[in-house]
């Protein structure tokens, strides 16, 4: 598995015994196998299970997730870009080093500027891996970080679930 990239598996394993017990889930795991779509939206209220359900999906059918949770406090577009960039960087080694870079040159970027860089320095996307953005509520409410990730997703070709 590339550096960077989490094995959903592994990640349960970490967890203490009480958390790893999981109820899969066939059914929605179904719905997913069978969802065409480049972006996948999960839609719950909170402590419903959305990211225990992207784990054992992802776990499946050979995907490999390239995670980023966004924070409380970091809905920022520098925090974003930087975080989403680091996620990225089994599929892109330079796009972290890249949004650093470009950041220094200009603090406050334009939004459409600074994803269409991304995309670029990522090159094709692989098709079995799946970024996947989790706690997306907390970036809901920033229009910059929010146009931020829509242009990335279009532009890049990425496969994300959210």
């Amino acid at each position: 598995m590339n550096e960077g990239a989490q094995n959903p598996t592994a990640i349960a394993d970490e967890l203490p015994a009480a958390q790893r017990h999981i109820i899969e889930r066939p059914r929605l795991t179904k719905l997913l196998d069978e969802a065409e779509a480049q972006l996948i939206l999960l839609v719950a209220p909170a402590g419903y299970g959305k990211t225990t359900l992207a784990r054992e999906w992802l776990a499946q059918g050979g995907r490999t997730a390239l995670w980023y949770r966004a924070r409380t406090g970091t809905s920022g577009i520098a925090a974003t870009a930087r975080g989403l960039a680091r996620a990225m960087s089994p599929v892109s080694s330079g796009a972290e080093k890249t949004v650093r870079e470009f950041l220094v040159a200009h603090p406050e970027p334009e939004p459409e500027v600074l994803a269409q860089l991304v995309a670029q320095e990522m090159g094709a996307w692989p098709p079995h891996y799946w970024l996947v953005i989790d706690e997306y509520e907390l970036l809901v409410g920033n229009e910059v970080s929010e146009r931020f990730v829509e242009v990335l997703v279009k532009e890049s070709g990425a496969r994300v679930l959210v």
